[in-house]
């Protein structure tokens, strides 16, 4: 993003940015908490993006896939030692179960036509997997659910969604001032 998106801004044709996070990127695993913390940086990251290029006809997606037919089961394995340890603990049952997952998972070349279709229909989030749909769902109604109505703090709400506002404008005045 640093090398690549400066010179795309600068060419004034429009452009895509694709990157690659995970479904395990909208909620947490007991089982891989820091993998699913990086994750979610990464699909806060690309919102970002897409606010702040859209102006420039910039389109921004990110792929959240699950499991794909792949060799990364294997990856500790092929790790350069120069590299050092990862800090994952890969052993025979782990690599084994990464093997199981991971047999049945999309293969590359069909979650390579999902990104495609996403970056031509200007997606901002490429989930290629139908099964996910009513998890994703679930997980998204419990976190609505958990917010409580307007009319629980009318007066609060009032003063914090001015407050944001005015912030919001504040912010573009300066970003706006960088770019004369």
């Amino acid at each position: 993003m640093v090398t690549f998106l400066p010179r795309m801004i600068a060419s004034g044709n429009p452009g895509h940015v694709v990157t690659v996070s995970s479904l395990g990127g909208f909620m947490g695993s007991a089982f891989a908490a820091p993998y699913s913390a990086a994750k979610a940086a990464v699909i806060n990251l690309m919102e970002g993006y897409r606010q702040g290029l859209e102006k420039y006809g910039i389109g921004v997606s990110v792929v959240c896939p699950a499991n794909i037919k792949s060799n990364i089961a294997e990856a500790t394995k092929i790790r350069p030692a120069s590299f050092g340890t990862s800090g994952y603990n890969a052993n025979e049952d782990t690599i084994a179960s990464l093997h199981s997952i991971h047999r049945h998972g999309m293969e590359p070349v069909e979650l390579a036509e999902r990104t495609r279709e996403g970056i031509e229909t200007n997606q901002l989030y490429i989930i290629p997997y139908p099964e996910t749909k009513e998890g994703l769902e679930k997980h998204f109604a419990a976190i609505l659910d958990s917010v409580p109505g307007i009319e629980s703090d009318p007066e609060g709400s009032a003063l914090r969604v001015r407050a944001i506002q005015e912030l919001a404008a504040d912010r573009a005045k300066v970003f706006n001032a960088g770019e004369e």
